[in-house]
């Protein structure tokens, strides 16, 4: 009896994923070479995905007749859904898809769409047959989509009390509905004043009208009153920066090997540092001439240069 009729669980089904936006929601689609269309979805389906997505249901101009398979007249349909289609790793970009009543499917491919893609499908493999790879543009772009859990498009039970006592907290914050112990008839001013949450997008602009306006007041007023004549300041007097320098610590320098280094630098208390005869020259020419400059590397430079330059 397996042989001659099968279970739904046999149905030609094949994964797909449904994306707009970035994001994607995985579900399972019926090839179906009798559907005379080229993609259906769910009506229930199409609903949650157009919330979850933010994309809006498109209505049909004129609405289109459906008749079952054996012939009987169904509810015609009146919108469309445009969405993405990722399936064998290949992606149809902005594809429209008849919202209708599917029952137990979610999906529907019709045989439009097969005819128009060359595909055929392959019933004992359970899969499709595409006529030719896909390439590695594709590939990225299948990838691209977030993908995101079926469980997102549950949505939660409300609790009818809760639901009630935040509908009446509105109210008494509003204060459209009187607290308790109070008359039904609107009083004067609420008992129980306005909580703000955050900062409103309109508070946030009118902050900034504010400020703007403290600016342009004082923008105005430093243009409007005559500026005082200032009297002019006299530079402060150069300093000699090798007066105000610490005094340098007296050293013994002496040619040492590399093993008396070694197990000079093993002992406690003392302080490596590196410099160059260059440096020691420079600093004891320093100490001894002159000050002509405040910065004497810029004399050096200039001693070094030709007169020409």
């Amino acid at each position: 009896m397996t042989r001659l009729l099968g279970n739904d669980k046999e149905s030609f089904t094949i994964s797909i994923r449904l994306a707009k936006n970035s994001l994607s929601i995985a579900s399972r689609a019926l090839v179906d070479t009798g559907a005379n269309g080229l993609a259906f979805i769910n009506a229930h389906l199409a609903r949650l995905l157009s919330g979850h997505f933010q994309t809006s249901l498109i209505t049909l101009d004129d609405p289109l007749k459906v008749r079952g398979f054996n012939g009987a007249e169904a509810q015609p349909i009146r919108q469309a859904l445009i969405l993405h289609l990722l399936v064998d790793g290949r992606q149809q970009m902005d594809m429209p898809f008849l919202v209708t009543d599917l029952g137990k499917h979610e999906v529907i491919l019709g045989k439009k769409w097969l005819a128009e893609n060359r595909i055929l499908p392959d019933c004992y493999r359970r899969c499709l047959i595409w006529p030719e790879e896909r390439s590695l543009k594709e590939e990225l772009v299948s990838k691209h989509f977030i993908g995101v859990p079926r469980s997102i498009l549950k949505k939660p039970i409300l609790n009818k009390t809760h639901q009630e006592d935040i509908t009446r907290r509105d109210r008494l914050w509003a204060g459209t509905e009187p607290a308790q112990g109070c008359s039904r008839t609107p009083c004067a001013e609420p008992l129980i004043p306005p909580v703000i949450h955050g900062r409103s997008y309109k508070k946030s602009h009118e902050a900034s009208l504010a400020r703007m306006d403290r600016e342009l007041r004082k923008a105005r007023v430093r243009f409007l009153e005559p500026e005082q004549e200032k009297e002019p300041v006299s530079p402060p007097p150069k300093r000699d920066w090798r007066k105000n320098a610490k005094k340098a610590t007296e050293l013994d320098i002496a040619l040492i090997g590399a093993i008396e280094f070694s197990r000079h630098t093993c002992q406690r208390g003392v302080e490596l540092c590196m410099t160059s005869l260059h440096k020691i020259n420079k600093r004891i020419e320093e100490l001894k001439g002159p000050v002509d400059s405040d910065n004497p590397e810029i004399e050096e430079i200039k001693e070094q240069l030709l007169e020409r330059y």
